[in-house]
């Protein structure tokens, strides 16, 4: 595009500089430019993307050992498949790899861990310095297990990622360091946080046998809440099956595990620890806000008669399986779960439309999804590695970069909308779910910092809302784990 630009610059001076040319020349000429000029500037999409990419590349740094091997441990197949099988989300990983290894001459190679004890194997390579891999691709409750045996370099240590770009997860990347030290990142490399995702589910037949609009427009307009949430479940009938009273055979409102409230706090804006100015984690449930969003959330989860835990079913053989069968039956109008959970209701009658987590303030600036604690999986870097960590900088952010424009989506598509999504409002909604992952500063550290986040459901579990003693009775030793984690990496 460039040659043809400057050819007609050229075109144009010599125009301008010749005298005795006719006018019908001259106009000849002009519509020649004018041709040649929208030629250069229309570009296809396909085109558009390319130079895209090609731009990128271009101003990527040179490797600096040309044919290098990068070795990741890996759990999950976001990092590498081992051939071309036809089905999308394969093929698009596989092309992305093949894309990065011919354009930046390296070679990307993956050792895959099915027993999901990257820790240990991570742990004993470094002890016995052996550099067997170069990146670790694990799940972040396995990640916290090699921060605290002192087996991960500080990856901001690493030239050439830009963790300023859109490819990498700002949430998680903000929360995962302790004092300075970024123990491991995200990208749109780990969809594994997208799988297990959290959102809610609406049962839109519900809504129009009770005269109720779908909330589409509602979360749009930023006005989804959880007082939305609720006052729609009251709008169900009190004891529909008429057997005099409200129970577990109703018509639900809202369903799901005690753990809702959990998650409904951090979706909601609380924030269980706020750093320092040393970049430490201080753990801050009990200020003002926080402790009136519990108490605003409590009084609604705490409403036996519009709200149903599986946890709380009696008299059944499988709580989860019957939980299952009642919403997948039409009983209950909004439901938490995710991507993983939708395969239970991909053959219900009813038809159901996909929202994110709520609100609890409808000021909040945006939406907030949680994923989980247990299979969310970010990137670290072993002490003991063969390849430069400037060329593997280049290599995570050149993956990150070409699984933000061409795989995330294919991901999503395939493994989301295209199976399990039923309406067009609703892809708009999972997108936007999964736009906004958010992550606290306890996430990696959860079990080793006794499980703070799960207070919320632990009061809910009494039946009287004790929040603050409970706090109070809990946050010494919370802190006291913080500490011995901080402790444990100066050592």
């Amino acid at each position: 595009m460039k040659k043809k630009l400057s050819l007609l610059v050229c075109l144009l001076l010599l125009a301008q500089s010749v005298t005795g040319c006719s006018e019908s020349t001259q106009d000849t000429q002009t519509d020649t430019d004018t041709t040649a000029v929208t030629e250069a500037e229309t570009l296809s999409p396909a085109e558009e993307a390319l130079a895209a990419k090609n731009a990128y590349f271009e101003a990527l740094p040179a490797i600096s050992a040309p044919g290098t091997e990068i070795t990741f441990i890996a759990n999950f197949e976001d990092i590498a498949v081992e051939e071309l099988t036809g089905d999308r989300y394969n093929d698009a990983v596989f092309n992305r790899n093949l894309d990065i290894e011919q354009r930046l001459d390296v070679k990307i190679v993956t050792d895959f861990d099915e027993n999901h004890k990257v820790a240990q194997i991570v742990t004993n390579n470094v002890t016995s310095g052996d550099a067997a891999h170069d990146l670790v691709d694990t799940t972040t409750t396995e990640v916290a297990k090699l921060l605290l045996k002192g087996c991960l370099m500080d990856m901001d240590t690493v030239s050439n990622m830009q963790l300023d770009k859109e490819w990498w997860n700002q949430s998680a990347n903000n929360a995962f360091t302790l004092q300075g030290f970024r123990y491991c990142v995200m990208s749109a490399l780990n969809h594994q946080s997208d799988t297990v995702a959290h959102f809610i589910l609406v049962n839109k037949n519900l809504c129009e046998d009770y005269g109720m609009d779908v909330p589409y427009d509602a979360v749009l307009e930023g006005t989804w809440t959880y007082d939305l949430m609720y006052e729609m479940a009251c709008q169900l009938p009190y004891d529909s099956n008429g057997d005099g009273s409200m129970d577990q055979y109703d018509i639900a409102g809202i369903m799901g595990g005690k753990s809702f409230i959990d998650y409904a706090m951090m979706s909601g804006g609380v924030d269980y620890f706020i750093k320092d100015e040393n970049d430490i984690p201080v753990f801050s449930l009990l200020n003002e806000q926080n402790v009136s969003y519990y108490d605003h959330l409590f009084n609604i989860f705490s409403d036996a008669d519009h709200v149903l835990y599986y946890n709380n079913l009696v008299n059944v053989d499988s709580k989860w399986g019957w939980f299952v069968n009642k919403y997948a039956a039409g009983e209950g109008l909004f439901l938490l779960t995710g991507p993983v959970g939708l395969l239970d209701y991909v053959e219900m009658e009813d038809d159901y439309g996909i929202l994110p987590m709520a609100k609890i303030d409808v000021n909040q600036e945006s939406y907030r999804t949680m994923t989980s604690f247990t299979f969310t999986t970010c990137i670290s870097i072993p002490k003991v590695y063969k390849a430069d960590p400037a060329d593997m900088g280049i290599v995570l952010d050149a993956m990150s970069y070409l699984s933000h424009v061409d795989v995330r989506d294919v991901y999503v598509n395939s493994y989301l909308e295209s199976r399990w999504v039923r309406d067009e409002e609703s892809v708009k909604m999972v997108r936007l779910a999964l736009d906004n992952i958010y992550f606290d500063p306890s996430f990696v550290m959860y079990e080793q910092w006794g499980n703070p986040t799960d207070i919320g459901s632990a009061v809910l579990a009494t039946g009287t809302n004790t929040l603050v003693s409970t706090v109070r009775s809990r946050e010494n030793a919370i802190k006291a784990a913080v500490q011995k984690t901080l402790d444990q990496m100066d050592s």
